[in-house]
């Protein structure tokens, strides 16, 4: 037999000679019993705010039994299949409403648990009670190109009528927005100069508007502001209806002040009953106006927006182009960006400041979400203003299967990784001890998810800085609505889920990594700067654009992971603002060694004159593809285009600034990486012998002890390397986040490890000072010849419905191609029985193609343990005989197969059919092998 260990030493093992103290660090007492903000909590869809005090009592204590820590009330929208019960839909802020808060509340307390509250019901803030001036505003656009001699007529109103997107269930049922005129313009094809422009406004009359066009070609331009065109998203009752206004403090100030009905119904303060009040991702369906925005315009840059705005506005889904000499596309583009600048600082001043100060004024903290659609609303600096910066990760999102590929990927186009950089990277500045993440949203693989592909993203969240997830979601929904009950969203995280009963498993994991993470400070040696700005002037603040451009931005802290080190993403105000003390970029709370610009073409004055100072400082600098060679506003441009140039100019050629082609596609972006890193002499935290895509690694440290977080992210491979840190003398030990047991590694050279992890295995590695009084950690052993286990099996079916079933099996198959259609569709547990005969040699079962089922074995009566993701090996040496060997195996698959099946169960189908994979998957055992 071939012995394997987990963690292997280079050198000749030594024990280190331990000081009998017993001592235990605080931080391994939080590890081992995470404090309750450290555990997961779950977003607790109220549906249709049909709630009633017992049943919310009860589903607390649910959540209580399998490791939950808190919730967050999450007013919403009853499912439109939902099966109906006796419930009454409360008014959101009602007093029946108010009431059963109170109770959550106080129930959570009572439970040692957290209850956070969104603000409003659904997203973003709004309701049937605001008033016209308080309703959200956009400009938009409508052109057509007229040519030469032609003559105008257009019915206006006709001609301006667009269609208003309700939710579901919406009580507005007018069907067109509110639209009024602003302005009509003849803008010539390839115009020179805006004196060109004829303005056609004065001559609409009647809503006609009748023309005469000239010998030239042009695009006929209706600038137009929009109200009523959108409603809040799954509004709950009272809080359904249209959105407000984020740009004007009073509305925003009335809209939060409906909650101080809380305490003027209970008369008990909002703190005492809400840990943090909590903002929803930022979707205003491109509201980019309100009434004064001229005005704060004119203010902020010295000019007038107004006639720019035919060639500024960016509607979210068609670019707003024209055919203009170089001259004017220039000044167009530093106007747009102005114009983008100007709506993000009101938006934040004016929406995020003034959540975060009332938060703050009514004693609770502020969780907020910067990141939104169609247009990022200060994705970056809005990060920096929240308690709490929120973040979201997806899975199957894009029309995937998270399961078609063992190793971790992302769909870059929807940017919720980039989301997790941008409020990590804000928390680390800020020195927030907590960025939370809407973690495992999920709309096509409902029913589908599975424990494994939870801990999969899990670990990703935390490579990227996440240190608190809040499950997306827990539905409120009582016995009587059956199976699979009310279900507004999510992985499905319910009772009635197969692998509920195992789910503590992932709770407690979660808990202790997040205590960790918490309760420790993050470590960052180089900065990211992308061109996000430069993108404001070319397309607006649209989404898409600012995740995939360029293509590697998004994507660097993969490489800089899986090479040993770690960075943060920042944003050029962050620059103006830093430090510089040695040869180091100071930001907040972190210190950057290096500085990557990843294709940036403009700089703020400001940020230019930071860059050339930190590059005198002996700091290192690489310009990525592009240099930086202009200014952004199109105030003053020739004169901070002369400051930035003359900056940049400046340090081109010393030797800590680097300029290197960005890099293709299709190139190897590790070995890439490592060539940059190698070329500016940035030694990584960590040196790996063999760097590879699926091993990630980051670091993070409390006084003494130094703590790296190794995350395998394949769900098949295991990956060995040679790890070298740089910890002088401290020693080290290893802490295993499944089980919190932590042991002293055997070691001679202390800062060089040869490691090994298995298929998605995490470890902690703490270096100490201290000699700690600890047991070594036990070599751990794998089968070097595995033999197929060829036999009959007796399998017993327990399914999640309450059905129990038999079968002899002459051969394991996958359940998808039983043409018996119970197994076909089978979810739940099934157990397979069976003898097999050992010589004395067979000292593992290895368990093959379990379809991210979770197994137990149990051989001649005895537990051999139970795995919920990776590779299903164990070792049974311990409780194996020489002869006949009975073995039991049990396997707990998901919900999918069988909720497809139920044809006549609408939520059921509802979901389903959201499958990017045609249903029956695979599921069931596929094989079991005899290792030696």
């Amino acid at each position: 037999m071939k012995r394997t260990i987990l963690l292997l030493f280079l050198g000749v093992l030594w024990l280190p000679s331990c000081h009998r103290n017993g001592a235990v660090s605080r931080l391994f007492e939080q590890f081992q019993n995470p404090p309750t903000e450290a555990r997961p909590m779950v977003r607790w869809w109220w549906n249709g705010n049909a709630v009633e005090a017992e049943e919310l009592k009860r589903e607390l204590a649910v959540l209580k039994e399998v490791g939950i820590g808190g919730v967050e009330i999450n007013s919403i929208a009853m499912p439109t299949n939902a099966p109906q019960t006796e419930a009454e839909q409360l008014q959101w802020a009602g007093e029946e409403w108010i009431n059963m808060v109170k109770i959550a509340a106080q129930e959570g307390k009572r439970l040692g648990m957290i209850t956070d509250l969104i603000v409003g019901s659904g997203w973003p803030f709004g309701g049937r009670f605001l008033q016209q001036p308080e309703i959200m505003q956009r400009l938009g656009l409508k052109k057509q190109r007229v040519n030469a001699h032609s003559k105008i007529r257009i019915n206006i109103n006709k001609y301006l009528s667009f269609k208003s997107e309700h939710a579901p269930n919406s009580n507005i049922t007018k069907e067109s927005s509110d639209v009024s005129l602003i302005s009509v313009k003849l803008i010539p094809i390839g115009i020179n100069a805006l004196e060109e422009i004829i303005d056609l406004t004065s001559q609409v009359q009647d809503d006609l508007l009748i023309h005469q066009v000239d010998s030239r070609d042009y695009e006929l331009v209706f600038l137009y502001n929009e109200r009523n065109f959108k409603t809040v998203y799954h509004g709950s009752p009272g809080a359904d209806g249209p959105i407000m206004d984020h740009y004007q403090i009073k509305v925003v100030m009335d809209y939060l002040n409906r909650l101080k009905a809380i305490e003027k119904e209970t008369g008990i303060p909002l703190s005492q009953l809400i840990r943090a009040l909590f903002c929803d991702s930022i979707e205003l369906a491109g509201s980019n106006w309100t009434d004064d925005m001229a005005e704060q315009f004119k203010y902020r840059n010295g000019y007038d927006i107004v006639p720019y705005l035919p060639f500024v506005v960016q509607p979210p889904k068609a670019p707003n182009k024209y055919e203009t000499s170089p001259m004017l596309a220039e000044a167009l583009k530093r106007v747009q960006y102005d114009f983008y600048h100007t709506i993000i600082q009101v938006f934040l001043e004016r929406f995020t400041r003034q959540f975060q100060k009332f938060c703050s004024e009514n004693g609770v903290l502020c969780r907020y979400q910067a990141y939104g659609t169609p247009y990022y609303m200060g994705l970056f600096q809005g990060n920096m203003i929240p308690d709490i910066p929120e973040s979201n990760n997806w899975i199957y999102s894009g029309a995937r299967d998270e399961a078609a590929t063992s190793e971790f990927t992302w769909v870059q186009g929807h940017g919720y990784m980039l989301w997790n950089k941008a409020a990590s990277s804000a928390a680390h500045i800020m020195g927030r001890k907590i960025t939370s993440c809407e973690a495992m949203t999920n709309v096509q693989g409902v029913f589908r998810t599975s424990l494994e592909t939870v801990k999969q993203a899990d670990d990703m969240n935390f490579i990227t800085g996440m240190n608190h997830a809040v499950l997306h979601g827990f539905n409120y929904s009582p016995p009587e609505a059956g199976f699979p009950g009310w279900v507004r969203y999510g992985a499905y995280f319910s009772e009635q889920n197969t692998w509920w009963k195992y789910f503590r498993k992932w709770t407690d994991y979660n808990a202790r990594l997040s205590a960790v993470f918490q309760n420790s400070k993050p470590t960052a040696d180089m900065a990211i700067l992308g061109p996000i700005r430069d993108l404001w002037g070319d397309v607006g603040l649209s989404r898409p654009p600012l995740n995939v451009k360029p293509w590697y931005y998004a994507r660097f802290w993969q490489p800089i992971s899986n090479l040993g080190s770690s960075c943060d993403y920042i944003h050029q105000p962050i620059l103006e603002t830093a430090k510089i003390e040695g040869q180091e970029l100071v930001c907040g709370n972190m210190r950057y060694k290096a500085l990557l610009l990843a294709d940036v073409e403009s700089l703020t004055p400001e940020a230019a004159l930071k860059l050339k100072a930190f590059a005198e400082a002996g700091g290192k600098i690489v310009h990525i593809g592009k240099t930086p060679h202009r200014s952004l506003s199109f105030t003053d441009a020739d004169k901070n285009d002369r400051i930035v140039e003359d900056a940049v100019e400046h340090i081109t050629s010393a030797e800590n600034v680097l300029q290197i082609a960005a890099p293709e596609e299709s190139v190897n972006f590790i070995a890439w990486t490592n060539g940059l890193m190698k070329k500016i002499a940035m030694k990584p935290q960590v040196t790996i012998s063999n760097p590879q895509s699926h091993l990630y690694i980051t670091k993070q440290y409390l006084g003494k002890q130094d703590i790296y977080f190794f995350a395998n992210s394949d769900r098949r491979k295991e990956v060995e390397f040679n790890a070298t840190f740089n910890t002088h003398n401290k020693i080290p030990y290893i802490w295993i986040p499944a089980t919190g047991e932590r042991f002293v590694l055997p070691h001679q050279e202390r800062n060089k490890l040869h490691l090994k992890l298995d298929a998605l295995e995490s470890v902690l590695i703490v270096y100490e000072p201290e000699d700690l009084d600890l047991p070594p950690y036990q070599i751990q052993s794998s089968p070097a010849k595995t033999t197929p286990l060829s036999t009959s099996w007796d399998v017993k079916f327990e399914h999640i419905d309450g059905r129990t079933y038999s079968q002899k099996m002459e051969q394991l198959i996958d359940f998808k191609s039983s043409e018996n259609e119970a197994i076909r569709n089978f979810a739940g547990t099934v157990t397979y029985t069976t003898q097999f005969e050992n010589s004395g040699v067979f000292t593992f079962i290895k368990l093959n193609d379990v379809n991210e089922g979770i197994t137990e074995l149990v051989v001649n009566g005895k537990a051999a343990g139970m795995k919920w993701y990776g590779n299903h090996c164990y070792d049974i040496s311990k409780i194996v005989k020489k002869g006949t060997n009975l073995i039991e195996i049990k396997l707990t698959n998901t919900l999918a197969n069988y909720c497809s099946s139920l044809k006549d169960n609408p939520t059921a189908q509802a979901w389903t059919s959201l499958y990017v994979t045609q249903t029956p998957v695979s599921s069931g055992l596929g094989g079991v092998e005899l290792g030696e």
